[in-house]
């Protein structure tokens, strides 16, 4: 049943809950209770992916809608409510970039111990001063900046935390970059 350090943790465990048969299943120091509890507590989640990744890949994907939706009807001249959609565009993409740096304070203030911590909460605010840059510039070189700015953090987090993060994160964040990149592009290209 393990080492030592195990079998003493697991009899703390066991007398901290009051329970004497087996299995036992313990989550964060907390009592589940055997596979079927376990299996509810996870929510049903694949090779141990947290439910938050479903609601994060709907979120992250209904997140592109918008940016689809605002660079066809800026292509095709559009307006909404009298406000140019071209404007909403850049406003969207600036307060987009600036979450994608704000992940990364999330995960420095979530892992104390992390190497280099203030360099990584100081570098994650990089994206929001670029697109608040951005915002003032002309354009087309606003949506120039833009897509050179979602896709150098992408490379950025590749280089630097990719490994950090799950695999479902990664593959989320490769797609919405891939697809933010593309509708800002279409835009600077064809407006």
């Amino acid at each position: 049943m393990g080492s030592e350090a195990e079998r003493s943790h697991y009899r703390k465990l066991k007398a901290q809950h009051d329970w004497q048969n087996l299995p036992m299943v313990f989550l964060d120091e907390r009592f589940v209770g055997g596979e079927p509890e376990l299996a509810d507590l996870l929510g049903g989640r694949n090779a141990g992916e947290p439910q938050a990744a479903s609601v994060a890949r709907v979120l992250g994907y209904g997140g592109l809608l918008p940016f689809f939706a605002l660079a066809l009807a800026s292509v095709l001249g559009w307006e909404v409510w009298t406000l140019n959609t071209r404007d909403w565009l850049t406003a969207y993409a600036a307060t987009i970039l600036s979450f994608v740096g704000a992940v990364h304070w999330g995960v420095a203030l979530g892992q104390p111990a992390l190497p280099a911590r203030r360099t990584w909460l100081a570098g994650s605010v990089l994206p929001a001063l670029v697109a608040w840059v951005a915002l003032g510039l002309p354009a087309p070189v606003d949506l120039w900046v833009f897509v050179a700015a979602f896709v150098a953090w992408y490379a950025w987090e590749r280089s630097v935390a990719w490994d950090v993060f799950p695999g479902w994160y990664r593959q989320l964040r490769t797609a919405l970059t891939t697809g933010v990149a593309l509708a800002l592009a279409a835009v600077a290209i064809w407006s």
